[in-house]
């Protein structure tokens, strides 16, 4: 048993200097295996019994202190890459590309990394190599690379690109069932393709998912005008009037139910 707290030690030391895993974790990875192993050899009785219990905890934290700032750290990833953005959109690109730049050598090679390439093609507007890029994802059901593919095709502008961007809809609402703007969009590319069935089961999931969001009921309340339930259009209109819609979103509802 003594072997395996041998073997945490240098995993978790390793991870600290050599790996770049979450030093916290490794760090308590291992100090619980040198007490562990302390107990397995220099104990007796019922301390020599209780250095096994170590032994879960030792590899529950070998699952987590693997992970450095890819998860552990997302939220100060996140910060650190808002703060770039912020930087070049002032203008300062030299300080928001070397503050992107230590963000990819922080996280090695990783989609997080990818995305700090990303922003730095985006701030450059090399659109073709991002794209490029974040074609090349581990990970490509995750929030933050729909966010990335949604920015750069909207950026590109060409028809191949509005096309993919419709594509990236649709995959995204299924990926991201939580998220009421992918099942937004998504009710809007079906809509526009004349599919009001698939249309409305994402526009139902897009209310759901964001109650005070006034733009799924208009366009249910289309959808009921379109089909001629004049009732249930009503009631949804009524709907997206009391959670608020722009002027045009305004003016057609009352064009329609006058």
């Amino acid at each position: 048993m003594a072997v395996f707290y041998v073997a945490f030690i240098l995993i978790g030391l390793c991870g600290m200097f050599l790996f770049h895993g979450n030093m916290l974790l490794c760090g308590i990875l291992a100090a619980v295996s040198a007490a562990g192993a302390g107990l397995r050899l220099f104990a007796g009785g019922k301390w020599k019994k209780i250095a096994a219990a170590g032994i879960p905890v030792c590899m529950a934290l070998c699952l987590f202190a693997g992970r450095s700032g890819v998860e552990g750290g997302m939220v100060d990833y996140r910060e650190k890459l808002r703060q770039a953005a912020a930087l070049i959109d002032k203008g300062d690109l030299d300080s928001g590309v070397q503050l992107l730049e230590e963000l990819e050598e922080a996280f090695g090679d990783t989609d997080l990394a990818l995305y700090a390439r990303t922003e730095i093609r985006l701030a450059l507007g090399e659109y073709d190599l991002a794209l490029s890029g974040m074609n090349a994802a581990q990970d490509k059901t995750r929030q933050d690379w729909y966010e990335y593919m949604e920015r750069i095709l909207g950026l590109q502008g060409t028809d191949r690109a509005a096309e993919q961007l419709e594509e990236l809809y649709l995959s995204g609402a299924e990926d991201l069932p939580g998220n009421g703007h992918m099942q937004y969009m998504a009710g809007l590319v079906k809509l526009g393709r004349g599919a009001y069935q698939s249309a409305s089961h994402y526009f139902s999931r897009a209310r759901r998912l964001d109650e005070e969001d006034g733009r799924p009921c208009y366009y249910l309340g289309l959808i009921c005008h379109e089909q001629k339930d004049e009732e249930k259009a009503a009631e949804y209109f009524e709907e997206a009037l009391d959670k608020g819609v722009d002027e045009d979103m305004r003016a057609n509802i009352q064009w329609y139910t006058k």
